[in-house]
């Protein structure tokens, strides 16, 4: 219908089979080889995305895909608390390879998001883990902030720096309500909340 697809990946962690919230990792290098536990679930996951991204190709459909995001902060097993950048690089760098070189999937925007939450001081600047220029397609940060002003640091300006299109993926405030990290829904007028 002329509309854009956003793919956010959350891999699981190949180590232990656990979400991917799940920071218990064994040796980086066996992600990469298929004769380990973690190389083969890696594998099996990589094929899984390969399976659904291919369709949407085989239909047209171009896909913003948005995976190993937030890799600037500890929240997930490829972040900064348990990943070096090198590695990080790696891992993305060999994603890349095997969906768009080893699988042709063209249709992929390559979307590099990092974590901007003024009050969360694990997180390192934004670009900590650039995996390269010929491999980001578009940038942006998932901002969970209630001064958004504030996101005129220096990660701002390094986004910007790399003159790709820049985005929101994610955004909310940066307090816990009760409706969890969404705005009240209450105080949303009708159009927006379907009842129109």
């Amino acid at each position: 219908q002329g509309g854009l697809v956003a793919i956010s990946w959350h891999a699981r962690n190949p180590w232990t089979g656990g979400n991917s919230k799940d920071k218990q990792i064994g040796d980086f290098d066996d992600l990469f080889d298929a004769n380990t536990a973690a190389g083969r679930r890696w594998k099996e996951q990589l094929d899984l995305m390969v399976k659904g991204l291919t369709e949407l190709k085989a239909a047209g459909v171009p896909v913003m895909w948005r995976p190993f995001h937030e890799s600037n902060g500890p929240p997930f097993w490829w972040g900064t608390t348990t990943l070096t950048p090198a590695q990080f690089r790696r891992l993305w760098r060999s994603t890349y390879q095997y969906l768009v070189h080893e699988h042709g999937l063209d249709n992929l925007l390559w979307v590099y998001a990092g974590f901007h939450d003024i009050g969360n001081t694990r997180r390192k600047p934004v670009l900590v883990n650039w995996p390269g220029d010929d491999v980001v397609h578009i940038t942006g940060v998932d901002a969970y902030d209630d001064a958004m002003a504030s996101f005129t640091d220096a990660d701002y300006r390094a986004l910007r720096a790399k003159g790709l299109p820049m985005g929101l993926p994610e955004a909310g405030p940066g307090k816990q309500s009760a409706a969890g990290r969404d705005y009240d829904w209450s105080k949303l007028p009708d159009h927006l909340r379907g009842r129109a």
